[in-house]
Order: C-alpha cells, then sequence, then structure tokens
C-alpha cells in the first residue's frame, strides 16, 4: 500500500507543470531518516553530483550509504533489549529531477521537482540477537548487489532541499550472526531527506 500511495503521489504532480541554469554544474549532500516495511528505522546520507541539461532538468549520480535496525522484537521492555534485523545499504544510481513551477508567471527561487534514478544496490540483512548487539558487531556477513529503481518528490528553496523517497529494491539474503543464510527479506524503503547544494548557476526568473 506504501509503494502504490507514493507513486500515485508521483505521477499526479507531473501535469502541474522553472528551473536551473542550463550548463552549470552542482553537488547536493542530503541527510535523512529511513523507514522500511517493518517496525523500526534508520538514517541515510548522500552526494549527488548533477549537471543541468536544460534550465528545468538535470541528470546526475546519486551515492548513497543508509542502515537501520527493522522488524525489532523487544525480549525485555524495562532494560529496552531486543532481537532485531539490521539492514545497511549502499547504492549507485544515475538520476534526473524534473523542475517546474506552480504559478509560471512568477518563477522565483522555490522550485518543486520530482525525479528518480536507475542504479545498483549492495545490501546486508543480519538477525541479531540484544547478546549479539550488546557484544558490538563481530559478525561476518557478506553484502547481495541488486539492481533497483528510486522515485522521488520534493523542493528547493535558494540553496536548501527537502525531498521524499521511495526506493524500490528486491529481496535479499537474510544472514544470522555467523553469516548463514536463513531465508530472502524485503529491502524497499522510503527516505525523508533535507540538504543543500553548491553550483548550478541562477534560478530563471
Amino acid at each position: 500500500m506504501k509503494k502504490i500511495t507514493f507513486v500515485v503521489l508521483f505521477l499526479s504532480i507531473l501535469n502541474i507543470i522553472h528551473g536551473q541554469e542550463k550548463g552549470k554544474f552542482r553537488v547536493g549532500l542530503d541527510g535523512g531518516i529511513i523507514l522500511g516495511s517493518g517496525k523500526g528505522g534508520g538514517g541515510g546520507l548522500s552526494l549527488e553530483p548533477k549537471f543541468n541539461l536544460k534550465d528545468d532538468l538535470n541528470i546526475g549520480l546519486r551515492l548513497q550509504r543508509a542502515g537501520m535496525f527493522k522488524d525489532l522484537y523487544y525480549i525485555d521492555t524495562q532494560r529496552d533489549r531486543y532481537n532485531a534485523i539490521e539492514m545497511w545499504s549502499t547504492s549507485v544510481l544515475a538520476t534526473s529531477d524534473y523542475y517546474y513551477s506552480i504559478n509560471k508567471e512568477e518563477r522565483g527561487s522555490f522550485a518543486p521537482f520530482v525525479g528518480g534514478g536507475l542504479g545498483i544496490y549492495n545490501v546486508t540483512n543480519v538477525f541479531l540477537t540484544a547478546d549479539q548487539v550488546d557484544a558490538g558487531n563481530s559478525y561476518n556477513t557478506k553484502g547481495n548487489t541488486v539492481f533497483g529503481a528510486m522515485l522521488r518528490t520534493g523542493f528547493e528553496w535558494g540553496k536548501f532541499r527537502m525531498t521524499a523517497e521511495y526506493n524500490f529494491v528486491p529481496k535479499t539474503d537474510l544472514q544470522n550472526y555467523y553469516g548463514d543464510v536463513t531465508g530472502k527479506e524485503k529491502n524497499s524503503y522510503f527516505g525523508l531527506s533535507i540538504g543543500f547544494y553548491l553550483g548550478g548557476g541562477k534560478w530563471r526568473r
């Protein structure tokens, strides 16, 4: 249901149809929270260099590192002890964003956008018990590399940027503390981030 809602939101704003300066480079840095299919959550950090193909269209490369504790199973709520699935994801995506203006007659520094990306995700899912979490990350596991996609929407205001995105990532192996495969785990996740960018020229007015 979460995936369907995000896709409907993404498609519905395409027809509302400003932008940035053609031929300029820019680099964005974003950080925020991520939420998976189960309980719990985490955070992510992204670096994204871009090139402005047009005043309202750019292409780029998003480099992201994300991690979360998901599917928390409390075994002692008073001592805050739980078993959990820990996920780490490193992704490299080719991206593109389209900028539009709700009021085309008054184009200022506020610029909504829609975009997306395609690329690879290297994902590791590990089931940990409370004792193993307390002992630290001494386990030996391997990540799986899969092809995935991302849709996003948001706005920029001056050099400030806020983004809501959904990453469509296929299932990969679920491993235990010793690296043995015990099943498959869902990897798609929703992200909400804030950040800023450098460069890009002046906004068209």
